[in-house]
């Protein structure tokens, strides 16, 4: 069965039927699983759900790709042992930053600037049922896992179950994160039942959420339970830029899209360059593409100017 290593939302439309649920800043930062201790002190290549090709000793912390994050252990030795799906945050606007630190193979003192913004507690046998993982940065079939984690005597302090509510998991986490350094669990506030007030509710915090540097939002059913795979459950909400550029040359299509445009090379009136996609198979046809002027939206700009998460629009500015 295809799955992914840890879950991942949808995007929120307005059709969407969420009164009632909860809403969270959606933390511009870096995922992170927190394994509840079990293969700390391991090296990589002995823990079997790893996808990491670095010989370098386990901490108990890992990517949404299987790698090792090589924090330090006085940053992670108080983490309670229960398993935990959060991101690794230091503040908005702040990501390349968190990058630079955290994506280091050596544990160093930057990780003072970090915290772990935790937002549930999986089950062990959801996170590595069996199943094979094949994205484009993952790549990895879980089978036993189960049988080596029992091996490892491991035992955890809070059991959660299928028909627990988010209510619990909100108040279980909440004491026990509790006083913790480096941990903190997400705000969750809950939507009106009012679907009119609701909409207006997630477009007024969005905004100002955008309006100090903030991501976007973060939507979670109240009663729902965590899978590992892309959930209508979890939905995200984030704004963004419209920009435009000159398409300079075109990348050609691979696979499926042989014969077709792969992406749209574009320059901006900066002089600043990247590859560019999300057109429909009609649109990759096309041959008169170099030299016109295109629309896409974005996130937000990198330090070095390129636009994040840029994606080919239909818009016009």
């Amino acid at each position: 069965m295809k799955r992914e290593f840890l879950q991942k939302a949808k995007y929120w439309r307005e059709n969407d039927y969420v009164s009632g649920w909860y809403m969270s800043e959606k933390l511009d930062g870096i995922r992170c699983f927190w394994d509840g201790g079990i293969s700390v002190g391991l090296w990589a290549s002995e823990i079997p759900w790893s996808g990491e090709t670095k010989q370098l000793r386990a901490t108990g912390l890992w990517s949404q790709y299987g790698r090792v994050l090589c924090a330090p252990g006085w940053w992670y030795k108080l983490f309670p042992r229960i398993p935990m799906d959060g991101e690794l945050f230091a503040g908005r606007q702040n990501r390349q930053y968190l990058s630079s630190v955290v994506m280091c193979d050596v544990p160093n003192d930057r990780w003072k600037d970090v915290v772990y913004a935790a937002f549930d507690s999986p089950a062990y046998e959801e996170v590595f049922k069996d199943g094979m993982i094949d994205s484009a940065h993952f790549k990895k079939q879980f089978m036993g896992i189960m049988s080596w984690i029992a091996s490892r005597k491991f035992e955890r302090t809070v059991t959660f179950n299928d028909e627990i509510s988010f209510d619990t998991i909100n108040s279980i986490l909440s004491s026990e994160l509790k006083d913790k350094e480096y941990i903190i669990w997400c705000n969750q506030l809950k939507l009106p039942m009012m679907s009119s007030d609701c909409i207006n509710m997630i477009e007024e915090s969005c905004t100002a959420i955008s309006g100090l540097g903030g991501e976007g939002l973060m939507l979670r059913r109240p009663v729902s339970s965590w899978v590992p795979e892309r959930t209508h459950n979890l939905l995200k909400v984030k704004p963004y830029k419209i920009g435009m550029g000159t398409v300079i040359s075109i990348e050609p299509g691979l696979g499926r899209l042989v014969g077709m445009i792969g992406a749209l090379n574009i320059e901006l009136p900066n002089g600043v360059k990247f590859g560019l996609s999300g057109l429909t198979d009609e649109e990759r046809r096309l041959s008169s593409w170099i030299g016109e002027k295109v629309c896409f939206k974005y996130r937000d700009l990198t330090d070095d100017g390129l636009p994040i998460e840029a994606r080919f629009c239909r818009e016009t500015i």
